[in-house]
């Protein structure tokens, strides 16, 4: 259940009827068993009457978020009856599935087996030195056929979507490290995307997912010790009615949005310890409204992350890999950031018309849970271009998010826009407002297939949620075509290395302390003035081998190398207020030193 405060500021955001609806949810959990008390792994369960839900593990245990009305659930699986049972929440919910395939199971299962046989002779006709395939597992899925059965047909659309190897997973080298990708914050290019949304092609796709530029007001939270205060609520009005709501990150930036600025607009902040009412409201270019409170160093020690995956069939070509980047990507970051307590999470999603429309992982302190789930998933289903891109982020936002952590992260991987009509388009719409109002940060991932509507759309969703745009490339050779962003200037990097940076970095809590250091060289760095209005000084000591400039998600902005004792500046007059990272290399080792630009240096 989310808190009333909350629920006041949702309310007040106008979201949409629907979105409203399925805004309470409870957490339901059982174990599903055949008759003789053995585990059932891979079992779907659903809200009765939809395709939303979740699939049992291992064990046979499940774990799902629900709307609050929900009554009753419905749980199948390949080769057993299906059962609808009662939600309790009492107690763990215990269902035992009678074995007995239905009528459609097995037309499916000859529907199967004359397509396996069709396969087989086309093969051999056309002399192909390939074997035919064994009879693959039944579905876990108690109406579906596990994917690994069907080639995936191409769609009407012009990308070639849904072309797919016919290799199988086993013929495979899918392990992390491979896909490769490239980051673009708009954030702090802000003058290059304005430009960029004023030409004609950019002010219709702006017109058609009816999402525009909006007047873009910039909130910067620091203490006395000019150190950022992360998960400040803040809420801009406009005559008394809230306009937008966000809360700062873990760099003390926060992004709010309205149509225009009125007489009567204000910006309230409110921390742990403080309450700040503001009367004048700077926007983007007037410059960023800066509150300095008096206040400890106490940043909450707890990060929340969902991965939002299109599970479609035209991913086929790159799902596994992208199955075992996140997975590793998980696995670095636990080892790395002892210092935080990780929940993670997954919503896989298809279509519509497919066996599922969304199956969730719901965000737990047990990486396992989320790890196993994802390892179950496959590509399967689709077949038009659009998917439901919402229904997916619907079930990721509604999850149990905490109203005190340090960050909270959906990464929306997709290959394929949402549909197109107005129920949809108001759900994105109250979906972007929601996540703000959260704190959750909507990073997109976007995969081979997509357009550049799409590219519009998702690059809008990170803007708005004060995220950053990831974007995989063609240089990994690895599934078909990407389309080229828009922007040139950017590193090619490893995905899962890129994913690890930038969860890093966002759930960094900072400390009042100095750093530590043991190394002589990094005694004698000196980076002045801190805050800087542009100019930043940088006394680069005899020893140090590079220096790097990067943003608080840390992206990189400059490098330079170093050959010899020397004075450095770097102008910062062209990059947003907030906080950046010099860091220092020399002896494998790296020191870093925090500076804040602003425009009330």
């Amino acid at each position: 259940m989310k808190s009333i405060l909350l629920l006041s500021t949702i309310f007040c955001l106008a979201f949409s009827t629907k979105f409203i609806r399925s805004f309470e949810n409870i957490k339901v959990a059982g174990v599903v068993f055949d008759t003789k008390g053995e585990p059932i792994h891979g079992a779907t369960v659903f809200v009765l009457g939809t395709k939303k839900g979740t699939m049992t593990d291992s064990l046979g245990q499940f774990e799902m978020m629900v709307p609050v009305e929900t009554k009753k659930l419905t749980i199948k699986h390949y080769g057993y009856k299906a059962q609808d049972v009662n939600i309790t929440l009492r107690k763990a919910l215990r269902v035992f599935l009678e074995e007995g395939r239905t009528t459609t199971e097995k037309h499916r299962d000859l529907a199967i087996m004359e397509s396996s046989s069709a396969r087989r002779e086309k093969k051999l006709m056309s002399h192909s030195a390939l074997k035919p395939s064994p009879v693959l597992p039944a579905s876990t899925f108690s109406e579906g056929i596990a994917d690994d059965y069907a080639e995936s047909e191409a769609s009407t659309s012009p990308e070639g979507r849904g072309k797919v190897k016919e290799m199988t997973k086993s013929e495979v080298d899918t392990r992390a490290g491979q896909l490769t990708a490239g980051e673009w914050n708009d954030l702090n290019n802000w003058e290059a995307w304005m430009k960029l949304v004023e030409e004609a092609d950019y002010k219709e796709m702006g017109e058609y997912w009816q999402v525009n530029a909006k007047e873009r007001v910039s909130v910067f939270v620091t203490n006395q010790y000019e150190l950022p205060i992360a998960d400040c609520l803040v809420t801009m009005k406009s005559s008394g009615k809230i306009v937008w709501t966000s809360k700062t990150d873990n760099a003390g930036k926060a992004e709010l949005w309205t149509e225009t600025i009125g007489e009567n607009m204000e910006l309230i902040v409110e921390s742990r310890e403080n309450k700040f009412t503001s009367t004048k409201v700077r926007t983007a270019k007037e410059g960023v409204n800066r509150i300095n409170f008096k206040e400890e160093c106490d940043a909450p020690r707890k990060a929340e992350i969902m991965f939002v995956v299109d599970a479609t069939g035209s991913m086929g070509d790159e799902i596994e890999f992208l199955k075992s980047e996140l997975k590793d990507v998980i696995g670095q970051v636990e080892s790395s950031r002892s210092n935080i307590d990780f929940s993670w999470g997954s919503v896989f999603y298809r279509d519509a018309t497919d066996d599922y429309l969304t199956v969730q992982s719901p965000l737990s302190s047990k990486e396992k849970k989320v790890l196993d789930f994802i390892n179950m998933q496959s590509a399967g289903g689709g077949g038009d271009y659009p998917e439901a891109v919402n229904e997916g982020l619907e079930e990721a936002l509604m999850q149990d998010w905490s109203h005190d952590a340090i960050a909270r992260i959906v990464f929306l991987v997709l290959d394929a826009p949402p549909h197109h009509n107005q129920d949809v388009l108001k759900d994105l719409q109250s979906q972007i407002a929601f996540a703000s109002a959260m704190g959750i940060k909507i990073i997109p991932i976007t995969a081979s297939g997509i357009n550049r509507q799409t590219e519009y759309l998702m690059k809008f969703m990170s803007v708005m949620t004060n995220g950053t745009y990831v974007f995989l490339t063609d240089h990994s050779g690895i599934g078909n075509a990407h389309l080229d962003p828009i922007v040139k200037d950017f590193e090619v990097e490893k995905l899962n290395d890129l994913l690890v940076r930038v969860i890093i970095n966002y759930t960094d809590p900072g400390t009042c302390q100095s750093q530590e250091d043991n190394n002589v060289v990094f005694e004698n760095i000196e980076v002045f003035p801190n805050p800087t209005l542009d100019l930043l000084q940088v006394k680069v000591p005899s020893g140090v081998n590079k220096i790097t400039l990067t943003t608080s998600s840390g992206m990189l902005i400059h490098s330079e190398k170093i050959t010899a004792q020397c004075d450095v500046s770097l102008d910062l007059t062209n990059y947003v207020d907030g906080m950046y990272v010099v860091n220092f290399f020399a002896d494998e080792q790296v020191y870093s030193v925090k500076v804040i630009k602003s425009n009330k240096a």
